[in-house]
């Protein structure tokens, strides 16, 4: 996937290009997860990101 590679030609592009891109949209668009609905507000705010990244770390090892 083009995107992938693109991604990957930053160090640490995997974490921090969706960091960015999350820190991005809270900042400049801070309504954006109610105005999705629910689940996409749960992605944003709540304790789904938190478990998400638990589960993602506990893949990897």
């Amino acid at each position: 996937m083009q995107i992938k590679k693109t991604i990957e030609k930053i160090p640490g592009g995997m974490m921090l290009i969706p960091l960015l891109l999350g820190a991005c949209i809270k900042t400049f668009a801070p309504d954006t997860g109610s105005y999705l609905g629910s689940f996409t507000g749960g992605l944003i705010s709540g304790t789904l990101p938190i478990l998400g990244v638990w589960f993602f770390c506990m893949v990897q090892v």
